[in-house]
Parts: structure tokens; sequence; C-alpha cells
């Protein structure tokens, strides 16, 4: 039966039948042409209406395509995955002429390593990567490789362990598709001889004096035994043998620990097997927040700098702990211990990139706190724009009112010597070969042209290269063509001696004849130079107000290279990592601009209301002699502006966290009236305060365990009275590894209960934060807990079975096949049946209107006479056939001439032919009868003009023109 793919156009059937009968009610016509016209008519719409209705005839189709799905994940073993390669191998050898196989591999990818097509196999060249088992996505990518043009059908060779992704959405999409899902079970590589630790438990949250129950569990599914340890931070807490008879219960082994100091509480446990197949599941770790007093983390990179707040905390009952900046922690979870951070006075050079990454987390997804305070190494002079920090923070390092900012002129002095490359010592540690010596060349190309992407068009710079002489690369000039300023520094080649006075010299000439405002020279060397005596140069600049700063590249660089910076009034950065480099060159140009850094004594003028001033009279505060130019972002609050209209103190929200910027110092000098007042103390805990979390909210009950990749969720809410409480909205965000965030909402599970299932991605710790909200939308609480993936779950081995149950409930639900390896080239191309392919029908449908329509006019606008159609038919007829007889007399005609020639008569006097058979006529030679077919032929074709024109004759012409 066809089908339709529009079917509603059936309705319109209705309207041929109408048409016919008000063609039947035109009386111009006789009885029998409307009776023409009326069926011609219905038979021509209803075929355009059929045609608009889309039918379609169902065809069975005989091709099969085939998408063999391939594991390729560590829980099968090599040996097993080498088999089922061989085994596709096969199938494909065998594949009938006509189907097609495509090749998906997984694992924690899923890869098409051999579209749908005919032809021999291949050997397997995609890698998806063995820690996981991504067989959900490798069902949807096999589906998707299957063409349209056959039977579909998806073999699936694996042990079943899927640990990424859902099995339902590509179960059903198959169903959808009619597309069996055929399974070959193989043994996974766990369970034989193998032990574990499944799992390592700790409560998620506890109190400062608390006593907490660790446990960890370990399997052994087939039996075994080993050695346990499990260790509170650095301590042994646990050490015994523990063992696991074959078929047993799992051995759970733990220990009571009393936790006595805040933040979080790592555990770890460390199983030692007497027998075992994999090392990767013998470990687990488990963490505790343990809550008291607020902590907070000061990084500084003197401590004098911060001595002032870390005293005024320390008073209000804080803990502050101060760090070097090259110790600030870079782990999310050893942050998340701390209630707040405060740089003070640190330059963006001085903190790995790995721990600005995680200060964003932690105020992002965390709900931390940050604070930055200001000086000559913060902010902007610090190279803090275009950070991760800078992000979090509510201000901007980059003064958007570029009228303000004086013109800036600066001269790039590089060395370009052989020191700078193979051949000299290497002061870097990058090695003793040319190429790594001359990377450090490259990065001062880097750094130059990140420093030249801060000037604007209106700004000049130049370039200086230098070995035994100086060689001027860029002329000082408008940067208003950048990219040919880079290609000028790209194209610096390594040359022969170090003379720092020949650069300096062509640097100081090319801004002696400059006009701009501010003047800079930006002097990079290794500091071995050829020639002293810098005197008159010093002087030359100090005359003309040009500052020099110089970057000298690593240890054993000159001590000249130090005093040139300061009698030029400039800074030195002495380089021992070659990665400090390029933001050294951004720092110090962003100084050199002018607005970063304003030493001017002023009065803050009060802003918005704020809570950091809570208890101060904003117009009593005390003078700051120096402050960092920044911009506030629009969703900030200001608190206090400075004379020049720029932010001092502004503070706002980002993600589940707060941050506050001080522009001036907390040192004394730009504040040093403001430590010495009585209002310090109270100002500086209320900003540090302010961005502090509020404490855990102990009514909300927070429990989290993870288990084979995934975390399990589950957070509970009571109201003061003890009754469940009524959360409008619960979410969980958790951080983990990589910069990788997942955000989820909880599903309620009951009264004042709500749970959720997470997978995990990737091994290792994870942040997680979880916030409810009342029915107002404010927030009612918040809970902080952490989490380890301490393994993939290719090695958790979830089932005791060898083969997942999960992988025969595929064959199960699609309609498919268990299938023993052997039966594989046999039963993987059989044909699959219900599989059709739909034939249009409308093409023709709209064709036989088109041939209806012109007969259909005919039959209405034409009269056509009986008798005169049946002549034009006969003549029709005739016609062929009277030429056939003209063609085979004059055939006959010329034979008898040839036979005439021969005997010697005319051509015209035919011989040998008895009286009365011929008919005698010039120019005919043949018998009567046929010319007698030829007249009458003649006579017929004459008719069929007269045929025409009564064809083509009105009512009122009759019916002349009919054959005698």
């Amino acid at each position: 039966m066809p089908e339709f793919a529009r079917p509603l156009a059936l309705f319109a059937l209705v309207l041929p039948p109408i048409a016919a009968w008000l063609a039947l009610r035109e009386r111009r016509r006789g009885q029998r042409r409307r009776r023409w016209a009326a069926a011609l008519r219905a038979v021509g719409m209803s075929a355009l209406i059929l045609a608009l209705a889309e039918p379609r005839l169902p065809r069975p189709v005989r091709r099969v395509a085939v998408s063999f799905v391939i594991d390729h994940s560590n829980s099968m073993p090599p040996a097993e995955r080498t088999r089922a390669d061989t085994l596709v191998a096969s199938a494909i050898g065998a594949m009938p002429e006509g189907d097609r196989a495509a090749v998906v591999v997984f694992g924690e990818d899923a890869l098409l390593d051999r579209a749908a097509r005919e032809g021999e196999a291949v050997p397997i060249r995609s890698n998806p990567g063995g820690g996981r088992s991504n067989l959900a996505g490798a069902l949807r990518l096999g589906q998707t490789a299957l063409p349209a043009d056959a039977g579909g059908r998806l073999v699936v060779l694996s042990d079943g362990r899927s640990n990424i992704g859902d099995l339902e959405d590509p179960i059903r999409l198959a169903r959808a598709r009619n597309i069996a899902i055929d399974v070959v079970p193989f043994r996974a590589a766990l369970g034989e001889r193998e032990v574990l630790i499944s799992a390592l438990n700790a409560p998620a949250v506890a109190r400062v004096g608390q006593n907490v129950r660790v446990e960890a569990v370990v399997r052994a599914p087939r039996g075994g035994g080993g050695r346990l340890q499990i260790f509170d931070g650095d301590k042994v807490v646990v050490d015994q043998q523990v063992r696991v008879t074959d078929g047993g219960a799992p051995a759970v082994v733990g220990t009571t620990i009393e936790v006595d100091e805040p933040g979080f509480r790592r555990f770890r446990a460390l199983l030692t097997p007497d027998e075992d197949q994999h090392a990767e599941n013998n470990v687990s770790a488990a963490y505790t927040l343990v809550a008291g007093p607020p902590r907070v983390l000061i990084v500084t990179s003197e401590a004098d700098r911060a001595a002032p707040l870390t005293s005024a905390l320390r008073a209000a009952g804080r803990s502050p702990e101060v760090r070097a900046p090259e110790d600030t922690p870079s782990s999310l979870l050893t942050l998340a211990g701390y209630d707040a951070v405060v740089l003070v006075d640190v330059a963006a050079r001085e903190v790995a990139d790995d721990a600005e990454d995680a200060l964003l987390a932690y105020v992002r997804d965390g709900g931390g706190g940050l604070v930055m305070i200001g000086g000559e190494n913060s902010f902007g002079s610090g190279g803090w724009r275009h950070t991760a920090v800078e992000k979090a923070l509510p201000v901007v390092m980059e003064v958007r009112d570029k009228e303000r900012r004086p013109e800036i002129a600066i001269a790039y002095v590089i060395d370009k010597s052989g020191s700078m490359s193979s051949g000299a010592a290497d002061p870097m540690g990058m090695g003793n070969s040319g190429g790594g010596l001359e990377q450090k060349l490259e990065l001062a190309k880097q750094a130059t042209m990140l420093s030249a992407s801060l000037l604007q068009a209106q700004d000049r710079a130049g370039i200086v290269a230098f070995d035994g002489s100086s060689h001027l690369v860029w002329p000082m000039q408008p940067h208003a063509q950048p990219q040919d300023f880079d290609r000028a520094v790209l194209g610096l080649q390594i040359g022969g001696g170090t003379n720092i006075q020949a650069g300096l010299e062509a640097g100081l000439k090319e801004l002696s004849s400059d006009d701009a405002p501010l003047r800079h020279l930006l002097l990079l060397s290794d500091g071995q130079s050829d020639s002293s005596g810098y005197d008159t140069l010093l002087k030359r600049m100090a005359e003309e107000r040009i500052t020099l700063t110089s970057v000298a590249i690593g240890a054993g660089a000159s001590i000249e290279m130090e005093q040139l910076a300061q009698a030029g009034g400039g800074r030195y950065y002495p380089v021992l990592d070659h990665r400090d480099l390029p933001s050294i060159f951004v720092e110090d140009t962003m100084t050199a601009l002018g607005t970063f850094v304003i030493e001017e004594s002023f009065r803050p003028v009060p802003g918005a209301r704020s809570p950091v001033l809570a208890g101060l009279e904003p117009s009593a505060l005390p003078p700051l002699h120096g402050y960092n130019g920044v911009e506030a972002r629009d969703s900030a609050t200001v608190a206090l502006w400075s004379h020049l209209e720029d932010p001092v103190l502004a503070h706002g929200q980002y993600g589940l966290g707060r941050s506050a910027a001080w522009m001036s110092d907390l040192k004394r000098q730009w504040a040093m009236d403001w430590v010495d007042s009585d209002a310090f103390g109270t100002f500086a805990v209320q900003l540090v305060d302010w961005v502090t979390p509020p404490p855990e909210d102990e009514r909300l009950g927070l429990e989290a365990s993870v288990n084979a990749g995934r975390a399990r969720i589950a957070l509970t809410a009571v109201d003061a009275d003890g009754s469940p409480s009524s959360v409008l909205d619960t979410r969980a965000v958790l951080s983990g590894p990589d910069d990788r965030r997942i955000e989820v909402a909880l599903a309620p599970a009951g009264a004042g209960r709500y749970e959720v299932d997470v997978e995990l991605p990737a091994e290792g710790s994870w942040l997680l934060r979880v916030t409810a909200l009342d029915a107002e939308g404010r927030t009612a609480g918040a809970r902080t807990a952490g989490l380890v993936v301490p393994y993939s779950p290719e090695y958790a081995d979830p089932s005791a079975e060898p083969v997942d149950p999960r992988l025969a409930r595929l064959a199960t639900e699609t309609g498919g096949r268990v299938l023993a390896m052997e039966d594989l080239e046999r039963s993987a191309f059989e044909r699959v049946d219900g599989v059709t392919r739909p034939l249009a029908l409308w093409p023709a449908l709209v064709a036989l209107a088109a041939l209806l329509l012109p007969a259909d006019i005919a039959a209405r606008r034409l009269r056509i006479d009986r008798a005169a159609a049946m002549n034009a038919l006969r003549a029709v007829i005739a016609a062929p056939l009277a030429g056939r007889a003209r063609r085979r007399a004059a055939r006959r005609g010329a034979a008898g001439a040839e036979r005439g020639r021969s005997a010697g008569t005319s051509p015209g006097s035919p011989l040998g032919v008895p009286p009365g058979s011929r008919e005698e006529s010039p120019g005919f030679v043949g018998s009567a009868a046929e010319k007698r077919a030829i007249d009458e032929g003649g006579a017929a074709a004459g008719s069929t003009s007269d045929q025409d024109r009564s064809l083509g004759s009105t009512e009122t012409r009759g019916t002349s023109g009919a054959a005698p």
C-alpha cells in the first residue's frame, strides 16, 4: 500500500467531482463532448492532488550496510583488541558484493576509522585513547555512518563497560531507525586476580574538634588480598593486611581521626596486593572540609608590605597565612581551604599561570573571596592585564579615557650578539645547543611585539639592534602600522660581539629627535658588553628626561645593567626564567605609559555606599599619596574615587564568589596616613570580611561520594525547627582538572532532600559548591566539598562479571542478536528484514496531469466530425503504405531498365511482359495493381488536406471534406 507524506492534501479530492459536475452543466457542447471534458478534467485534477500528497510506494531493500563498533579501551586486554580487529577484517573480506561496511573505534573518544563503503578491510589507524569507554558515543556515530539506501545493522565487539554518556539515547535512536544492534561479547581485563580499592569514604564536611570516620573499601571479585595503608596527610593511620574471599563481600577497613585544624583535610589509601593485574586502581583519596575560624591567605613578595594588614586581621581573630608569590597554591582544593586570598603588591610574573587559573576558578566556582592591593608592582604596572585574575576582579587594567594619557615614544634596544646564541654560556638553563640558546632572541622578539601591542596609533616606536655595533631596524615613527613593525622585529638575526653603549647611543639618538612628552628606552641584553663608560649617555638622558629600563638575561649578567637602570630613572629586571621575559616587557611598558601609577596626594571622594566603609566617615578619611590607574567594570560598586575620577576602592560579585580592589597600597608609602590612623584596622578587616563567604549553613547537610567516575551528590535542607525546608532551586558547580567546569541542578528526592548523579570526565581533584535558593530567589545557604576521581573507571570493575550485562541489553532492546565470535563472518551481512525504501510516485502523477491538460483543452474548444476523423485516421495509416509501394516500384523499374539496356531495347519498352499484365504509363514501370494502389494512396493523401480543413473548421462550417 502506498504511503503519503502529506495525507491532509487528500481532502482536496472532493474538488474533482465538483469540477466534473460543473463541466456537465455547460450546454454549449454535445452530451458526448461534455462527458469527455468532465472525465478528463476530473482525472487531471485528481492526479495533481495525489502528487501534492506525495505518495510513496515502499519497496524492499536487499542491500545491507554494517557498522562495526570495536572497543579499544583499556578494559579490553591487548590480545582481545587484536582479536576483535582480526574478526572484523575477516567479516569485511567475506562481505557480499553490493553491501557496505563502516568501522568505528572507541575508547575515551569515538572515531570513524572507515566510512560505509565496499572494498577490502584495512588495518585500524585510529587511536581513541583507552582511559575510558565511550560506548554511547560510538553507537551514535555508528548509526550516523549507515547510509539510508540500505538495511542497517550495528555489530558491537566489546566487554560492554560503558562509563561515558548514557546508553538510553542511542538505543531509542536505533529503535526509531529500525537498526538492530548485534553484540559480540569479549571478556574484560578486570575480574581475574584483580584486587582494588573501590572507594575511600570520609565525610564531606566537619567542624574543628570533631572525630571523622575514614574507611577504605577493598574488592576482589575472584578473591585476593594485600597490605592496606591509610594516610592522614603524610601520616600513616592504618597499616594492615586485608583479605577478600572468592565471591565474598568487600573488605571495609577504617579508623576514626580527630580534625583539629580548619581547611581541607586530605586522606589517601594505598593497597599493595599479593597478586594483581592493574596497579592503577590500588590508590584512592578523599577530602573533608573542616570548618573553623576564617582563614586568609596573604600573597606578597615582601612580608613588610603586608605587615599592617596581617596585624589587623590577626587582632580581629582571623587566621592570616603569608606566602611568597611562587608558593601560591595551584590546586583548587588547596585554595578552597581558605576563605579569602589577598594579593599585596604582587606582579603577575611572580605567580605561576596554573595558580592564576586556580584563583579564577576559586572565586567563580568555589565561592571564595579575592582582594588585590595596589602598589608599584600591582594591577596594570604589575602586568595583570589580560590575565585570568583580572577576569575575577571588579576593575580592568586599562585606562579607557585615552585622551588623559600623553603620547609616548619608546625605543627597543635589543641585544642580538653571539652571546644570545650558540657557543655562549647558558644562564637560562636552556641547553647548550645553538637552537636552544637562540630561543632567547626569539623570546625577545615575542616580548617586543607584545609590548608594542599596548601602544596606540599616535604613540611612536623604534627598534635598535646591536651586536659589535648598532643597527637601526625600525626608525622612530607613529605606531600606525603594527604589522610592518612586527615583520621588522621578526627579521632580527644573530650577530657578533656585544656593545651595549653603541645600542644605547643609537636609541638615544632616535628619542632625542622626538617631541613626545614621555620618552623611554627599553634595553634587553645578557650584560656581557665589550665597552663601558656610560656617564655621558646617562647625563644626556637626564637632561632630556628620557628614562631607561634594563632587562638582564641570566644570572651571569653584568652588574652594569642594574646600575644603568638606577641611573636612568627606570627599572631593573633580572630574568632567571626565560618564560618571564614577555610579561616583563609588558609590565614595564604599562608602567612607562604613565597612567598606571599616579603619585599625587589627594583625599578620596566618597562614592556608592559600601559595607566595607561601615562605621567610617568617608569624608573624614585620611589622604592618600598615590594609586594604580584602572577602570571599574560596569557591574562593580565604586565606594571611593580619586581626585582624577579614577576608582580607588571597588568591589563586586563574580560567579559564586566576591572580589575587591584597593588601588592604593597598605604600607607606609602611598597609604602612610591610612596605616597610622585609628580607622585602618576597621577598614582592613571589613575589606577582607566583605569578600569572605558566609559560614557554612549547618541547616544544609551535604553528602558527596564518587564511584566509578560518577559523583553522587545529596543535599538535605531543614528549617530552624528541624522540619524539612522547601527550597526553590538547588544547583551544584564542580570545578576540576584542566579548567573543567560542570553545573547541574539537583532534583527533589523527598521532603527537604535533593539529589543528582554527575559523570566526572577526568581523573583528579574536583571542588564541589552547592548553593540553595529560597522561594524569593535569595541564597538560603551554600556548602562546599572536595571530591576525588583517583583512577579511570576503566579500572573500577563496576561489575563482577567479565562481560557487562548492559551489552546483552543492547541486542535485546533493538531486536539484535548475541553472536559468537566464530559466527561473525557468516552472520554480519545477513539480510535485514522489514527494511524498505520509498519509491516516489508524484513525478508520474504530474506527468499524467500534464498529458491530460491538452486533451482537456481540445475536448472543450474543438468540434471533431466523426467521418472526418475516420478519414484522417485512414490517411495516416495509408500514407506509409503508399510510400513503401513507391519505393518498391522504383527499385523494380531500375532493375527493368538495366535488363532492357543489356537486351538492346529502350528503357520505356518493357520486354517479356504478357499483354495486359502491365499498365503502359510514361515514367512508370510496374504492374497495374501497383499503379492502382499508388493512385488510391494519392487519393487518400489528397483527402488529407480536406480533412485538415475539416479539423480546423468551426461548428457552422458543416461536414465538408470527406473522402470519396
